[in-house]
């Protein structure tokens, strides 16, 4: 979950917020190879392109609500009613479009902690081995390290659905029919031409610019024939601004990510950025319902007002901000309470345990020019849902109008709490 905070003129300072700090809803999943601990490898892009949804359990096996949620036996009955035709324990009715992996987070363990001996190599809840049949992965520090990087796996358990197209779907520690029902919310090829562009926010935090910006858009190819070849079309606020000529070679499930492309407004403020493809290998487009996403930007005025303050005292958010949440069910609202004051701003985090992405963003550019030495002051107040999750302050600066950012700032987790969790 993020949350931006942007102060801008010639300095733009943001805020941002990141609840459990794993990759969002949408994203783009990182491809991996990695053995299991029977020696068998496992490429998770294979497993895509063979149309299965993949669900990820990150545990450790010192992790008590790891071990409680492993012993629900969830992943294993999802396994058995949905894995590979012919995997061990698989049902003979399988409906074949599920792979799960168990994967062992934690580098500093080792495989005799999976079976449930401490001491050796790590503690352990239990064996982790027995009646388990979907495959567990237990990488070596180097190889499970750069997997919690690219993921942004920060707190265990993390579970997960990777869908065909490569987007990422978070479940949380859900049962066994509620997993399986997340598999419907996959796109699936089912004809020979169907382009799409794929949810591209978490490609682009903090969009805006003080005369253009440059998005990052992800396209698609749904169908069975190799897309190569396409038409996109970015629209701002319903105008056609630019239409870009793709040209390239995409196989069934797999996608492209466009850059380069500059994109303005004709005023300041908030604005919407909506991309369409189309023409697909110079035809027609079977399916047209997923050929249009869109994202949320901010142009900056050119001249700043004097530095400000804002206490939320008014008890709403000022008509200068703009927030974009990605699409979640959350929001930023303003609360009967303060430091030193009577409101502050804030979103309540507890009743989820997915992440989200928030994104807040003040319009009104400040002119440093007279400072010698600009600061930023604000207070916070924040308690972990509990203490395996790790939300994440940080504050970042650009002095390029948000092309480039240095973080100034940055906490999570039991260090960012003000009170226990």
């Amino acid at each position: 979950m993020k949350k931006r905070v942007i102060l801008l003129s010639s300095l733009l300072l943001s805020i941002s917020l990141q609840s459990h700090a794993q990759l969002a809803d949408g994203s783009i999943a990182p491809d991996w190879t990695l053995s299991d601990i029977n020696g068998a490898s496992h490429h998770m892009y294979a497993d895509l392109n063979s149309g299965k949804a993949v669900y990820i359990d990150v545990s450790a096996t010192w992790c008590a609500p790891c071990w409680a949620y492993h012993n629900t036996g969830a992943l294993e009955t999802l396994w058995t009613n949905h894995g590979p035709v012919g995997g061990t324990n698989v049902l003979s009715s399988t409906t074949n479009d599920v792979m799960v992996y168990l994967i062992e987070g934690d580098g500093t363990t080792g495989t005799n902690a999976l079976h449930g001996i401490s001491g050796v190599d790590g503690t352990t809840q239990g064996n982790w081995v027995t009646g388990v049949s979907h495959p567990i992965i237990d990488p070596p520090a180097a190889q499970i390290n750069q997997f919690n990087s690219n993921y942004a796996i920060n707190a265990f358990p993390t579970i997960f659905m990777v869908c065909p197209d490569r987007t990422i779907k978070n479940t949380g520690q859900a049962n066994a029919t509620s997993l399986y029902g997340y598999r419907s919310s996959c796109a699936t090829s089912t004809t020979g031409i169907d382009e799409q562009m794929i949810n591209s926010a978490s490609l682009n935090p903090n969009l805006g610019g003080c005369d253009s910006i440059t998005p990052s858009v992800v396209l698609g190819n749904l169908g069975t024939a190799t897309l190569t070849s396409a038409t996109i079309t970015y629209k701002v606020d319903g105008v056609t601004q630019k239409v870009h000529n793709w040209t390239g070679s995409l196989l069934t499930y797999e996608n492209f990510t466009i850059t380069g492309i500059k994109i303005g407004a004709p005023t300041s403020g908030a604005h919407v950025l909506t991309i369409v493809v189309s023409n697909p290998n110079s035809g027609t487009d079977l399916v047209s319902s997923n050929n249009t996403t869109t994202l949320n930007f901010s142009m900056y005025p050119s001249s700043g007002v004097p530095m400000l303050t804002e206490t939320f005292e008014s008890g709403s958010i000022p008509s200068s901000w703009t927030i974009d949440n990605g699409g979640n069910s959350l929001n930023f609202g303003v609360a009967p309470f303060g430091y030193n004051s009577s409101q502050a701003v804030g979103i309540n985090w507890f009743g989820t345990a997915t992440p989200n992405v928030e994104t807040m963003a003040l319009g009104l550019p400040m002119t440093f020019a007279s400072a010698t030495a600009p600061t930023m002051h604000f207070d916070i107040t924040y308690a972990q849902r509990n203490s395996t999750t790790n939300d994440q302050l940080e504050v970042e600066v650009s002095s390029d109008c948000g092309v480039t950012w240095t973080s100034v700032y940055n906490k999570s987790g039991a260090t960012l709490a003000t009170v226990p969790a």
